[in-house]
């Protein structure tokens, strides 16, 4: 699922990306904004908002809701629905980060990056080397289906972080100014995460390994190919 508005021809598109658990919803205002001097783009990641995979999920698939899986994404995004042409991209959290693990593997379709509080870091378990590393992750690379214990832990996990109260309480931990969000963000957040795979998808999220490639060296690779970034990260934000 994406949207998109605005028609101009002599500037290149913006794409924005949202943080983890929103989607398109997230960025209504910028895109009615910036739409009046640029043609905007903005998605969601698979497993989130309203982009998600249609019946059941088999091993065949190999699905796991990793980095790689969004990273590969977005690139696809830009190539096949933007059309190719570079583009600036604005990427919040999450967004700010697989935006880096793009442009640092397509360099080539990125214009710039504006990172707003880009995420450092995500995954906890190690990188898939088809090796066990002996630990809790080594039961299950987050390659879906999940085996039924890990489901039923992700799925009683996933109950409770998707609440109303975990929701807000989630919420001001990441925005300084809690009268910054509003009931129908929370209830938006909520909607998204209540799709019938949205078990399956957190569950893969929780055990979905990290890239081999670090935040810090893709900035670098960013940096190494000429494309501008800017860093912006809140003074008082309560979670970076």
């Amino acid at each position: 699922h994406y949207e998109t508005k605005g028609s101009s021809k002599t500037k290149p598109p913006l794409l924005l990306l949202p943080g983890f658990g929103v989607g398109t919803f997230y960025y209504q205002a910028q895109l009615e904004e910036l739409s009046k001097d640029y043609r905007v783009f903005t998605m969601d990641l698979l497993g989130q908002g309203k982009s998600w995979p249609e019946g059941e999920i088999t091993k065949e698939q190999q699905l796991c809701y990793s980095t790689d899986l969004w990273v590969e994404q977005v690139i696809d995004f830009i190539t096949d629905i933007v059309g190719g042409e570079q583009v600036h991209v604005f990427g919040n959290s999450l967004g700010g980060y697989l935006a880096t693990h793009a442009a640092a593997t397509r360099p080539d379709l990125f214009a710039s990056l504006i990172l707003a509080n880009a995420a450092p870091f995500w995954a906890f378990a190690p990188p898939h080397t088809g090796e066990s590393d002996g630990g809790l992750f080594s039961l299950w690379n987050g390659t879906l289906p999940a085996p039924e214990p890990i489901f039923n832990f992700g799925s009683a996990y996933f109950d409770i972080i998707r609440s109303r109260p975990s929701v807000q309480t989630m919420l001001k931990g990441v925005y300084h100014n809690d009268k910054a969000f509003d009931d129908k963000l929370v209830q938006d957040i909520i909607t998204s995460a209540s799709h019938p795979n949205g078990y399956e998808a957190f569950t893969s999220i929780l055990f979905s390994p990290k890239t081999e490639r670090s935040f810090d060296d893709a900035l670098k690779m960013v940096r190494e190919a000429g494309r501008p970034v800017l860093l912006v990260y809140g003074k008082n934000d309560p979670w970076v």
